[in-house]
């Protein structure tokens, strides 16, 4: 049997390159095989993005991937919800594109845990409120200006100018009161 083969010009790939790359694609499978110039030899790095409907496979994309939509991907590893969004080592069955498989998953940068003894900041923002926590002081500089909260409760405001305005009532009030 005669197998039919895509030709494409210079033309029609520039009037639709996505179309055409899918053409060309389709165009070289023979006997069920991808050809040599479409294989991926070697691993790639890709995004774990969800489960198929079922929730057998997991989606993966990567990038130069045949097409936009997530492509199932069978795993060595057992792959939970949790690793949604993480980066995984992908390789592929038989060299073929739309075959990948799960060989692993990197490490999350953001989920190392820092070394003992380090200091550590809370950050806590919700769009109504920002909080910022550490144990012994913080610090906010600009240039010859800095703001300084200390544990022992001392707020120290330097700068060569500082001005104090307000719309309604301003209130000093501490134990003692020093003016110059």
């Amino acid at each position: 049997m005669k197998q039919q083969t895509n030709s494409l010009t210079e033309d029609q790939f520039q009037q639709s390159p996505s179309a055409t790359f899918e053409q060309l694609l389709d165009s070289s499978v023979e006997n069920g095989r991808v050809s040599p110039s479409f294989e991926i030899n070697g691993a790639r790095v890709g995004v774990l993005v969800g489960f198929s409907e079922n929730g057998t496979l997991p989606l993966v994309t990567y990038s130069g991937q045949p097409g936009s939509a997530a492509l199932p991907a069978p795993s060595v590893m057992n792959v939970t919800e949790e690793l949604i969004g993480r980066r995984v080592v992908l390789m592929f069955e038989e060299a073929d594109p739309k075959r990948p498989l799960i060989m692993g998953c990197l490490p999350d940068r953001r989920a190392e845990a820092l070394p003992e003894g380090l200091p550590s900041v809370e950050v806590d923002a919700d769009g109504e409120r920002f909080v910022l926590s550490a144990t012994r002081q913080i610090v906010l500089r600009c240039g010859k200006a800095s703001i300084t909260l200390t544990c022992d409760g001392k707020i120290l405001l330097q700068g060569t100018y500082v001005s104090n305005r307000s719309a309604g009532v301003m209130r000093i009030k501490g134990g003692t009161v020093h003016i110059n």
